[in-house]
């Protein structure tokens, strides 16, 4: 039994991870195969489910802002966190406890990734070939990382554009490094590093972060040098100048890039009323871009308020510690994926368990 739950974790993973190859129209197929897949997997493992009241923390605290998201009709993306606080927090919740080779299973996710990642590099830079995977499904959404055009490819491996697999490696590399007693394997290594090739200004940055909070001085200032060194190599050898200078033209004018405009809502101008900013006005897909930007932050605080933000960001720290709510601060300046399965993921490895208990009716974090 434990190598046929070995198998299903890693498809549920897998799928999860691919979270842009959806259908147009019937949503986003490969969540809905992962959420069957975790059905069968509780069904198969009655013996064997640890669920513990502290594992439905994630959905208390989140069910508040899914029923207003619902009166206030927004059904789809209130129904994609439903879905994530529940089922997926709760299976994330049981595969850390239960299942053995979890960060044996996750390495394997993160290699098809990177090998991925590295293959698509290989076909058009070697060659020639503009090798994009989305844009061999012609009924799947298309691929943003190559443009006819320019003849330019900005590498994204199995995500449609390069910022995508940025987030990915990170979720992936976080949840493995959590599982691994705070220890990063040689894949998550390998995969962060293919990061800077991506051309992604946040993940660039994020890698940069990474360097910043984890090295001693003299190891900062190297490192440093040699990711800006490296970075300035990578966009010479990729002939990729016309990013180069766009990461110049963002420097001297952020407004003059209509992505980092929209992005950060630089012209945003949304008036929330004192009640729905401190409260929030519960999950919602679309008006919170005209708040603060197309971000997490953004996001977070459109749906859940002033105050559930800082107890989501407060539990994090708690969970974890300052640089890792850094990071995880960080993460939300791009694209919000709260309607992304593997975000949860990611959250519920990340946070431990709020209870009060029966005994001394005292608050208390659990160790996942």
């Amino acid at each position: 039994m434990t190598k046929l739950n070995n198998v299903f974790v890693f498809f549920v993973l897998f799928s999860l991870s691919l979270n842009e190859f959806y259908h147009e129209t019937f949503g986003r197929i490969l969540d809905y195969f992962a959420i069957i897949l975790i059905i069968f997997y509780f069904f198969l493992n009655k013996k064997n489910r640890l669920i513990s009241k502290g594992d439905f923390s994630i959905f208390l605290f989140f069910v508040p802002f899914i029923i207003w998201g619902f009166i206030n009709v927004k059904i789809l993306p209130s129904l994609a966190v439903l879905l994530g606080c529940s089922v997926i927090a709760i299976f994330a919740k049981n595969v850390s406890k239960t299942c053995r080779d979890l960060i044996y299973i996750l390495d394997i996710v993160i290699l098809l990734h990177f090998s991925a990642f590295i293959a698509q590099i290989f076909f058009f830079y070697v060659l020639k070939i503009p090798f994009s995977y989305l844009d061999y499904f012609p009924n799947l959404q298309q691929s943003r990382i190559y443009n006819e055009g320019l003849n330019l490819l900005r590498p994204g491996g199995f995500m449609m554009e390069p910022n995508s697999y940025s987030a990915n490696i990170f979720m992936l590399t976080f949840i493995n490094y959590k599982l691994n007693k705070n220890k990063i394997t040689h894949i998550s290594l390998f995969a962060l590093i293919t990061v800077p090739f991506t051309t992604s200004l946040w993940g660039i940055a994020l890698l940069i972060l990474l360097v910043f909070l984890s090295f001693k001085l003299i190891y900062k200032i190297i490192s440093f040098g040699l990711i800006i060194i490296s970075t300035t190599i990578i966009y010479q050898i990729l002939d990729n100048s016309i990013a180069f200078e766009r990461v110049i033209r963002i420097l001297e004018d952020p407004t003059s890039d209509n992505s980092i405009v929209t992005r950060l809502g630089l012209d945003s101008s949304y008036k929330s009323n004192v009640i729905n900013l401190i409260f929030g006005n519960g999950i919602n897909s679309t008006d919170f871009q005209s708040f603060l930007g197309g971000n997490g932050i953004s996001y977070v605080i459109f749906c859940f308020g002033i105050l559930g933000t800082i107890f989501l960001f407060y539990w994090f720290y708690l969970s974890n510690n300052f640089k890792m709510l850094v990071l995880f601060i960080f993460f939300h300046l791009t694209y919000p994926y709260y309607s992304y399965l593997i975000f949860w993921f990611f959250l519920s490895i990340s946070l431990k368990n709020i209870h009060i208990s029966s005994i001394d009716k005292k608050f208390s974090i659990d160790n996942i």
